[in-house]
């Protein structure tokens, strides 16, 4: 049920002290099993005034699908640090994170920092199921 609640892929967040939005964002086509999978954490300040926002290089996630989870890693290799985020403006931050081999159809993305969030990404076996044979 919870997979079926995710709207277009992301849950947008904010972290109220900061007022800075943030989005992560899967890729909008299903992916391979297996495959390093390109992630972007938007960062969006509606405020009037910049903001600084310190992101990690590694951030723990889960993956999920409806049988199983992983402990996953996502990686932004010369990324992380402070990152300036000017008034009204956006920044986005690219992470990876390879999906263990076993890992199919509709998984849910699940990250606690910088901020609870969850994605889901669709994996190409996954649609199998859902296209008609010809006979």
């Amino acid at each position: 049920m919870l997979k079926l609640r995710l709207f277009a892929g992301l849950l947008i967040l904010t972290v109220p002290v900061h007022a800075v939005v943030f989005n992560l964002v899967a890729p909008p086509t299903p992916v391979a099993k297996g495959a390093d999978v390109q992630l972007n954490l938007l960062i969006l300040n509606p405020a009037e005034m910049e903001t600084m926002v310190e992101l990690p290089s590694v951030l723990a996630g889960t993956l999920s699908d409806s049988n199983q989870s992983w402990v996953v890693q996502l990686d932004t290799p010369a990324m992380g640090g402070v990152v300036a985020v000017s008034a009204g403006g956006f920044a986005v931050r690219e992470y990876r994170v390879k999906l263990p081999p076993n890992a199919s159809g509709r998984l849910v993305l699940e990250i606690q920092v910088p901020v609870a969030a969850k994605v889901a990404i669709e994996t190409q076996d996954g649609l199998m199921g859902n296209i008609p044979r010809r006979h």
